[in-house]
């Protein structure tokens, strides 16, 4: 089942990148490229503090506001809705130093792992967008953005199989929606 969905991530992304001049250039997406698809999914464009961004949060998932003392205090969407069910994403700015200002070494050392993986770009930001399983049950799906010399990384995971189209749209929206402030 999990795989199915990583071979749905990988055509989906295949597609996009076969119609975005059929070369190997990175896959571009901007806000507005994806707008229309936003409002359909439903869902708001959102502030938060850390990182500092403003991004669209889809209608499907709620907000955790992490609480004091919270070992991981990354901005968290819990899925609310039933099509979504066990997916959570989080979106926080990456501290370690292996990621800092390398975008092709972190490509080099995802692929291997990862053979979906894909370089692009997002409003204007370099990027890449990978999905990967784990184990049996642990299914990750990550878009890395580098704004800064940090990256910010948007990552959903799940226990159980995504076998949801909706959601390749949905994280795929999510991603192309982050602007820094």
């Amino acid at each position: 089942m999990k795989k199915r969905i990583a071979i749905l991530l990988v055509f989906v992304m295949a597609c996009s990148l076969a119609m975005a001049a059929g070369s190997a250039e990175p896959l571009v997406m901007t806000w507005e490229d994806v707008k229309e698809q936003a409002e359909q999914l439903g869902g708001e464009m959102i502030q938060i503090k850390d990182p500092s961004c403003s991004i669209w949060v889809p209608g499907a998932f709620e907000i955790k506001v992490p609480e004091k003392g919270d070992s991981d205090p990354s901005f968290r969407l819990i899925a609310k809705d039933e099509a979504f069910s066990g997916i959570e994403i989080s979106v926080s700015r990456v501290q370690s130093e292996a990621y800092h200002n390398a975008k092709e070494d972190i490509m080099g050392k995802i692929l291997p792992y990862a053979p979906d993986l894909k370089d692009c770009t997002l409003n204007g930001y370099p990027a890449i967008i990978y999905s990967r399983q784990v184990s049996d049950n642990d299914f990750r799906a990550y878009a890395l953005i580098w704004d800064e010399a940090y990256p910010v990384s948007i990552a959903a995971f799940s226990e159980k199989p995504i076998e949801n189209e909706e959601f390749t749209k949905l994280f795929e929206t999510m991603s192309a929606s982050y602007r820094p402030e």
